[in-house]
């Protein structure tokens, strides 16, 4: 007798001026006495209309706020992960989830267990890239926290907590599973009679390792694990103060690496801008800093607010998932700033 677990993964898109695309793979998993095979197999293909609408109707909440100019960053994904475990040829469990996701300028909006939600933009205008952005104090914004977070880690592999200043502590933990629905953990479990079943227990890290094809099309044309970056790793990165936001304040929502290396490096950032009434702004055009990351974490003194999702968009590795609160520093914008602006 074989145990065969079935993962399906239906997603669609809606982004900027572009048609909503659909996306519906499948793997099929067996694991017998001889052993473990996956399958990646074509499902019968169905109109997708709950997933369309759904996501057209949060592209349209969102986009309503949005200032004018950056409707085209924005990016709506709505989908539905079928997981359906059988037994000698018996569904003995199955689960179904749904999700959305929006995000535009960097900045994560939306990451719901819903098929479909609504929300307003996080900016109401745009502000330009001058002088007065300079003498404003550094918040790093969720995404921001965790791409510094994920540089440090990958030349210093050290996960314990940073003191800033000796008045607050980040603590830097892994996730035990992404906050991103198709990057996370099989969700069933066997009960009862088949919670022992050896053949489950050896069929389980095959699905570990064969699921990002779902998400990840790319990687059908390379051996998987060709690259250190396929083990994606997800963080949360919190802190034990909780400060006021400063008024007004220079938010790098995005930090993109322009080098590979330890040490002082250049980012560039997409950034927003918090008023003295807690308005936000958003900037126009990206922001070119250096720094050291461990030297900024260093900075930070306190963090605003609850967790929240964050995101990194790796060339490589795709999007990368985690949680972040905003980061406040001690550092002025001028300070970082690249001397070319």
């Amino acid at each position: 007798m074989s145990l065969h677990l079935r993962y399906r993964f239906s997603k669609a898109q809606h982004q900027g001026s572009s048609a909503v695309s659909f996306t519906d793979a499948e793997i099929l998993i067996e694991a017998g006495r001889k052993g473990t095979t996956a399958q990646l197999t074509s499902p019968t293909r169905r109109e997708p209309v709950d997933l369309v609408k759904a996501s057209e109707s949060t592209f349209t909440s969102v986009m309503a706020g949005l200032p004018s100019g950056f409707e085209k960053d924005l990016t709506v994904e709505t989908g539905i992960i079928t997981e359906e475990l059988s037994f000698a040829g018996k569904a003995v469990r199955r689960k179904k989830r749904a999700y959305t996701l929006a995000s535009c300028h960097g900045v994560v909006i939306i990451l719901k267990e819903s098929l479909g939600a609504k929300a307003s933009s996080p900016w109401t205008k745009r502000v330009p890239q001058d002088e007065t952005i300079k003498t404003l104090p550094l918040v790093l914004g969720p995404s921001a926290a965790l791409a510094v977070t994920v540089h440090m880690l990958e030349f210093s592999g050290s996960q314990r907590d940073l003191r800033g200043n000796g008045k607050a502590i980040l603590d830097i933990s892994e996730l035990d599973h992404s906050p991103y629905p198709p990057q996370s953990f099989v969700g069933l479990r066997l009960h009862g009679k088949y919670s022992r079943l050896a053949d489950w227990k050896k069929s389980a890290p095959s699905l570990v390792t064969v699921k990002p094809l779902l998400v990840r099309y790319e990687l059908w044309s390379r051996p998987f694990a060709a690259f250190f970056h396929d083990g994606l790793r997800h963080w949360a990165i919190s802190c034990d103060t909780q400060v006021p936001w400063p008024s007004p304040a220079l938010i790098l929502d995005t930090l993109t690496p322009l080098d590979c290396c330890p040490g002082k490096v250049e980012w560039e950032a997409t950034y927003s801008v918090r008023g003295e009434d807690g308005v936000m702004a958003g900037g126009c055009g990206p922001l070119h800093v250096q720094f050291e990351a461990r030297q900024l974490l260093g900075s930070i003194y306190g963090a605003t607010g609850e967790l929240m999702p964050a995101c990194v968009d790796d060339p490589i590795a795709d999007k990368q998932f985690g949680l972040a609160t905003p980061l406040v520093s001690d550092v002025l914008a001028h300070q970082i700033l690249s001397n070319c602006q």
